[in-house]
């Protein structure tokens, strides 16, 4: 039998974070988890704080960490929500509070998903405080009611679950690697001219012959139509944001009442998020919206859509690569001209069709 219960019940300690920066070292002994560290029920320990011995004492006074705990962003944002694995060891770092559920009760895995639910991440937010930066209060965490079936039936559906998402980690960790060696191809290819014998002169210096100067304009058009969340308070959208594409390159899931400024509306057809805000750090983004809620982007990125004849991979490549913001122009092989010019997107960059 399923029954709504608070978080209070559930758990054998629910315990707040020492509200202060853990310093760092240069020698980890242990990591301070805040915000930026939790991503999709896991810890990025690239953006969590390393710290000190002396430091991890200090910051677990209150309850240290234990392998099966979670860890819940109470605020900026409310509600991303990781397991504590068997190692490294770990303290909370600011804006979190650590759950210790009951073992008798709770399924630590199976409550890691009922956070994790976009219904309870909605619930979460609507239960947020503050006019300036959503956030919840401790009571209110204890306070959060739950729906928890029997231990047994608990522990099957987390069994269920923790198979599909092991096996989702293995798919990011070999996308990764896959884009790794596609971009290395990219770079052969279209940087390093791998395997071209016959050169030509140009305004930028040698190209392949046959080949053409040519704009990140030729290639793609910026595009934009705003929309104001704030307006449907109650709406789900997929937010690609700075600081999403910085905490792991996954869309955060927010209701409308929680984003107060407008945003931009991307396009169901193919497209490739450029990052206008400090073009010397590259962020790229090739979204690829679940269809949860509304996918939507921060107006710091550029929304670029490829033109006829453009494959978006191709694209995509162009913006990832890492040569893209030294080069003063562009090269393309001829074939059927791109239409388009280059004010529709002024940035130059090596291209190569």
């Amino acid at each position: 039998m399923r029954c709504e219960v608070p978080l209070g019940q559930v758990c054998d300690e629910i315990v707040d974070c020492a509200h202060k920066t853990a310093p760092k070292t240069a020698a980890p002994y242990a990591y301070a988890v805040g915000t930026k560290a939790v991503l999709d029920g896991r810890i990025l320990f690239s953006h969590a704080r390393p710290v000190d011995e002396a430091t991890y004492t200090d910051w677990t006074q209150r309850a240290r960490p234990e392998p099966g705990d979670l860890i819940l962003c109470r605020e900026a944002p409310v509600g991303p929500v990781a397991m504590v694995p068997r190692a490294p060891l770990v303290c909370l770092g600011q804006r979190t509070v650590l759950l210790r559920p009951d073992r008798r009760i709770a399924n630590s895995r199976f409550l890691l998903y009922t956070l994790l639910a976009p219904g309870t991440l909605a619930a979460l937010h609507m239960l947020s405080e503050g006019s300036t930066v959503a956030h919840l209060n401790v009571g209110a965490i204890r306070a959060f009611r739950v729906t928890m079936p029997p231990l047994h039936e608990q522990e099957r559906i987390a069994a269920v679950l923790g198979t599909l998402d092991d096996k989702i980690d293995s798919n990011r960790r070999l996308a990764a690697l896959l884009e790794q060696a596609a971009a290395e191809l990219f770079r052969a290819r279209f940087v390093d001219f791998v395997g071209v014998e016959e050169f030509e002169e140009s305004e930028v210096g040698r190209i392949p012959r046959g080949w053409q100067i040519g704009t990140l304009g030729d290639l793609a058009a910026a595009t934009k139509m705003t929309v104001r969340p704030f307006a449907s308070p109650e709406a789900s959208f997929e937010h690609y944001s700075i600081g999403a594409f910085d905490e792991g390159r996954a869309p955060r899931l927010e209701n409308g009442g929680s984003m107060l400024s407008a945003k931009t509306l991307l396009p169901t057809g193919d497209h490739v998020l450029l990052s206008k805000l400090n073009p010397a750090t590259k962020r790229v983004w090739w979204p690829r919206p679940s269809g949860v809620g509304l996918a939507v982007c921060s107006p710091e990125f550029l929304v670029l859509e490829p033109r006829s004849g453009v494959p978006n991979s191709y694209l995509y490549s162009v913006g990832a690569s890492d040569d893209r913001s030294t080069a003063s122009s562009s090269v393309t092989p001829r074939g059927p001209p791109v239409v388009g010019s280059a004010s529709s997107c002024p940035r130059r960059c090596h291209v190569g069709l």
